[in-house]
């Protein structure tokens, strides 16, 4: 393992080694959430450029990846932005990652921490922030910052000829795109599929790879409805978009959970950009969201028996009406989610945070 420097887009990008995370071993993980924070720290002395104007810290997943932002803030005095795509350790209690009392009050403790020595706090989905101000009440600058999407994902059109086509079976395409973990509860996905297994025309097309990968596929097998459900595995995020514009809805789910019900998973943002109806199986925001947005409709999650109602009536309509639903999502991510919007909001605040720095030292 080794120091890898990297060139994106003109940016310079310094990865440091780590611990791989293996498969299906929690100790594996956990030695991979730590490894980072571990080695980051140790090297950043050594690896920080002379001059850091402001410090962002996109924690989607483990919270640790902050500590080494907290040195770097000291040695070179520079204000720390910490953007939480995932509240912790809610989180983990949620898909069961972690059950013992002291090990929670420990991450408990580190995110309190890390929340106390960050000059401004943002969050993904305006529902965390009661739940910031719960674990360290002295907050004072919290800020909403939504997800943007990658500029790749618009409406498309793809020519008949498309090899992504060929890959799927022809039908009513329902489509899953991200990460196929624990917390996303597919196999509520294969149960409706069970009960739809008899409407030929039905397709459940799922496209990612992650931990419950291999156990989807041998559920689908011994269920019977390989014939209704495709798990297509990975493929390069610049041939993603063609695979949504060939659904004809977008799907996300995520497990029962009081934690998840304040989330919004970064693929609706995706969804909403592509023009396409919209089926989440997720409480609160997630739901609330695609139906202010006029997208879609939200289900309980974890119940097999709403997914496949909602499938059959989204099946039904005129393919005009989800043509329509796909427009008014689309015209809501413009309004709300524009990616250059955004950026150009986080760069002021930055530039006025470091600014503000400068002025005390």
């Amino acid at each position: 393992m080794r120091i890898k420097r990297e060139n994106y887009r003109g940016v310079e990008v310094i990865r440091v080694p780590i611990i791989p995370r293996g498969r299906n071993s929690k100790i594996k993980l956990i030695l991979n959430y730590l490894s980072f924070a571990f080695v980051a720290t140790l090297l950043a002395p050594f690896l920080l450029p002379k001059q850091i104007d402001a410090i962002l810290v996109y924690q989607m997943s483990p919270v640790f990846i902050g500590i080494p932002a907290l040195l770097a803030k000291r040695l070179r005095r520079a204000p720390v932005f910490f953007w939480i795509q995932d509240l912790w350790p809610e989180s983990l209690v949620a898909v069961n990652a972690i059950k013992s009392r002291p090990a929670l009050a420990m991450v408990r403790a580190v995110v309190r921490f890390l929340y106390r020595h960050s000059d401004v706090i943002l969050v993904q989905s305006r529902a965390f922030i009661p739940r910031v101000k719960a674990i360290y009440p002295q907050a004072s600058d919290i800020r909403y910052l939504p997800n943007p999407a990658d500029r790749a994902f618009v409406p498309l059109s793809p020519p008949v000829d498309a090899s992504e086509r060929s890959l799927m079976e022809p039908g009513f395409r329902v489509m899953y795109a991200g990460n196929i973990g624990v917390a996303q509860d597919l196999e509520t996905v294969l149960a409706a599929a069970e009960l739809l297994k008899d409407c030929s025309d039905v397709r459940w097309v799922l496209l990612g790879d992650g931990v419950a990968r291999r156990s989807l596929e041998s559920q689908v097998e011994e269920r019977g409805i390989g014939r209704v459900v495709q798990l297509l595995g990975p493929y390069p995020p610049e041939r993603i978009p063609t695979f949504l514009a060939l659904a004809d809805v977008l799907f996300a789910s995520l497990r029962p959970s009081d934690i998840f019900a304040l989330t919004v998973p970064q693929k609706v943002q995706a969804y909403l950009a592509c023009g396409k109806p919209i089926l989440v199986a997720i409480e609160g925001e997630a739901a609330r969201l695609i139906e202010d947005a006029g997208a879609g409709f939200g289900v309980a999650p974890g119940d097999p028996a709403a997914l496949a109602a909602r499938v059959l009536e989204l099946r039904a309509m005129a393919p005009s009406q989800r043509a329509a639903m796909g427009r008014a999502g689309r015209r809501y991510f413009e309004r709300e989610f524009d990616r250059d919007i955004l950026l150009a909001r986080l760069t002021s605040w930055m530039a006025s945070a470091s600014a503000e720095r400068i002025g005390e030292k």
